[in-house]
């Protein structure tokens, strides 16, 4: 745990509370706990942004991609976060998601596909112990007819733990 903290910590800070890209070289960031964070990647902009859930929390992260963005996040559940994302995607942009739960958490995604040649590709896995339960929902709306999605998600549930996934 102290590696990732310190992993974590060598990344650049995404803004508290909103974290807006407009360079097309793309650069790592990092955000900590956050309690609602709005991220917006401009036209042609491009970054990768790991966000590491440590404690019991509420949490939500709206993403907004504009066209031609390019777009790399990595969720990692550490503790009992209540999460949503919601990721709203422009024309020609891309979006590569990771989750990993490696604690008790409820996280459901929203994907909006709303521009044309728009991709998304999730992956994802759970991997609780004891009595943790996990939860994903995940919801992906092809809103035009040109754009691509794909979403894979594994997990093992050991001891009492229970591990859900529902996906559309």
């Amino acid at each position: 745990m102290d590696r990732i903290l310190e992993i974590i910590g060598e990344l650049r800070k995404a803004g508290r509370e909103e974290f807006r890209v407009t360079t097309p070289v793309p650069q790592p960031y990092g955000a900590v706990d956050p309690e609602h964070l709005r991220v917006e990647l401009a036209a042609g902009a491009a970054a990768h942004l790991v966000v590491l859930h440590t404690k019991a929390a509420t949490s939500s992260l709206d993403v907004e991609l504009a066209e031609g963005a390019q777009f790399e996040l990595t969720e990692l559940f550490l503790g009992e976060t209540f999460c949503t994302t919601n990721v709203r995607q422009g024309a020609r942009s891309r979006c590569r998601m990771t989750t990993v739960l490696l604690a008790g958490a409820n996280v459901g995604c929203t994907v909006d596909l709303t521009g044309a040649d728009a991709e998304n590709s999730l992956g994802g896995t759970f991997l609780v112990g004891g009595r943790e339960h996990a939860v994903v929902k995940l919801r992906t709306n092809h809103r035009v007819a040109d754009c691509r999605s794909d979403s894979t998600f594994k997990g093992v549930a050991g001891g009492e733990a229970v591990g859900e996934f529902s996906g559309l």
